[in-house]
This record gives structure tokens, sequence and C-alpha cells, in this order.
């Protein structure tokens, strides 16, 4: 399976002119049939293929400039900048008996809720079963479906889709610089991850620098007051009470308490040049170049995603951002290809 996957997916080298980022090369690390070879309608039986796709950016292009400190990530023979996410396909295996459309949806913190949305299919982070495609709707009508990761701190593993950024160096060493949290809590925590929730939080490069401050206030437009800072520290409270260091947690002496807006500004081991998210920076040559693959070849793409580009409409049916042709909606609980 390696050889053929080889020369099916490594020969691929497409520049896409409309957008501002290349597709170097696409990995397939695991390849399998969808719910045990069951045919969908005229589209027949449908594989998994899962790995990841490698891009290049050209600093210098002007729609390249969004993205944050671009200009101190490292560069490639070519002077571009590189950088990689997890893609995640679902497709007919025949792919000829398909309707000629692939259905892109942008992963909210690396999940996957297009089957939810249209197949009715309870959640799943690498659906592959036949539980796992709901009612089959969108397999049904022939559809391409396709998640590529875009954020860079979503917890590793389980499944989710990221991307995997450069760090922003200058003359060859990581950049540092404060960076600012801020947590409400509703219930009295001791301590908290320096991330969202359980995303993947930089490191403290120093946890005893001076210049890392907390502060707090009652009230979201109230009076911030300095927290001294012999009452906390880069660590974590274990379940015997302990206090043990951590340089990607913040534990208060007394807990943060509820309601209560508190702040932390603190200096990373490493920065990440962030924006690599951006529409117009990967995502149109992630469509472009499946839509392109002998494998995975589309007439049309579409887009989706909970966080952007999609909406509900007060019937309940969902909005792409953008469509061309025949798009899935949902009408009082009602599907059809519109």
């Amino acid at each position: 399976m390696t050889r053929l996957l080889s020369t099916l997916l490594l020969s691929l080298l497409l520049v896409v002119a409309s957008a501002s980022a290349e597709v170097v090369r696409i990995e397939v690390t695991s390849r399998s049939d969808v719910a045990d070879g069951k045919t969908y309608g005229l589209a027949g039986p449908y594989e998994r293929i899962a790995g990841t796709i490698y891009f290049a950016v050209d600093p210098n292009n002007p729609a390249n400039r969004i993205i944050t400190d671009i200009d101190y990530a490292p560069r490639n023979a070519d002077g571009k900048v590189e950088f990689r996410s997890d893609f995640y396909l679902i497709k007919p295996k025949d792919i000829s008996r398909g309707n000629g459309t692939l259905f892109y949806e942008v992963s909210n913190r690396g999940g996957k809720g297009m089957l939810g949305y249209y197949n009715n299919a309870g959640g799943s982070r690498a659906p592959l079963s036949e539980a796992e495609m709901g009612d089959g709707f969108l397999l049904e009508h022939g559809f391409t479906l396709l998640w590529v990761g875009w954020q860079f701190d979503v917890p590793l593993g389980d499944g989710r889709v990221r991307v995997y950024p450069p760090v922003a160096t200058l003359n060859g060493t990581p950049i540092t610089g404060l960076v600012r949290s801020e947590v409400i809590v509703s219930e009295v925590t001791y301590d908290r991850s320096l991330a969202d929730r359980n995303h993947q939080p930089y490191e403290v490069v120093n946890p005893g620098d001076p210049a890392h401050v907390m502060t707090v206030r009652d009230t979201v437009d109230g009076a911030r007051r300095v927290v001294p800072r012999d009452q906390w520290q880069f660590a974590r409270r274990t379940d015997s009470g302990a206090i043990v260091a951590d340089r990607t947690r913040v534990y208060l002496e007394g807990g943060f308490q509820p309601a209560r807006s508190t702040t932390w500004c603190m200096s990373p081991r490493t920065r990440r040049s962030s924006g690599w998210d951006r529409p117009r920076c990967a995502t149109p040559s992630r469509i472009s170049s499946m839509r392109q693959r002998r494998s995975c070849r589309s007439r049309q793409a579409h887009s989706i995603g909970p966080s952007r580009g999609v909406s509900r409409r007060a019937d309940g049916s969902c909005a792409p951002s953008s469509t061309t042709g025949s798009t899935p909606t949902k009408r009082n609980g009602r599907r059809s290809t519109a």
C-alpha cells in the first residue's frame, strides 16, 4: 500500500495562482474503507485517507502580510516559509462515481462537525464506522469531505487536525515576548492552564522574570489590582495539595475566585508566527490541490465552519460562506441538495 500511495500522492506539486500558498507535497499516513465497504447510493463505497499537507508561502506576497511575524520565520532555499497541516479526507473509492464536489470544513478546534450538521451523526474526531457516518446523507449524494487543521494550539492527538507553524526567530534564536491571558472561573480553582481550556499552552521561558504580572478585577470594566508576586507562581496543585512547578500552568494562593477576571502577562519560551488560518493563505490551496488530485478530482468546492464561514438560517438550515452549484442544505429536518 505504501508504494501505491507514494505513486499516487507524492508526485503532487501544485502552485495555485489565485492563492498565496503552495502545496509542496501530501504525505499519507493511513488509508482504510469507510463503514466496512458499505455502498452509498450511486457513489458506491467510500474510503478514508489521513495524513499531512506540506505548504510553502512567499513572505513577500502582499496577501501573506497578514501573517504575524512572518518576517521572522525561517526560510527555505527558495526564500519561502514552510509549514504543514493534518488532513482527513472521506471520498468515493472510485472518484468518478462521486458528484464532482468537494466539501471542506474549517475545523473548529481541530474537530469534525460536518457529519453532525448534515448526516445527523454523533460526534467523532476520526469518523470511519457506519454509525459515525450517521444516515449517510452526504455520502449518498456523492460528496467528497475534507478537513484540514488551521489552529496550532489544539490538543494533540485524539483525532484532531492541527497546523504546525514555524517558530519566529531572530538570527536563528527563538523570539520571546509577553503573552497576555485572562480567565474567569465559575468556582474556586487553584491553578489554570496558560492556554484556553485544554489547548496547547506556551511554556514560560523564565518563571522568575520580574516582567511577569498578574492582575484581578471584580467586574469586566472594573479597575485592575496587581496581585502580589509572592501569592502566585507558575505551578499546579496536585490532588494531595502539593504545589508542583509547571511552566504551562499558573497557581494562585487561595484560588481564583468566581466572577472575578484574572489576567496575567508572561514571556513564553518560543513564539509561533500566527495567521496561517487566514482564508487567503493556505485554505484555497488546500481545497484546490485536493480538487486536482487524480484520486479526488472535483469540479466544485465549498467550505463551511462553525467559527467562520457558516451561518444558521432562521429555518435551521446551514448557509456556507460561498457556494456554486449543488450545496447540501437542511431545512426543518429535511435535507436537499439545492
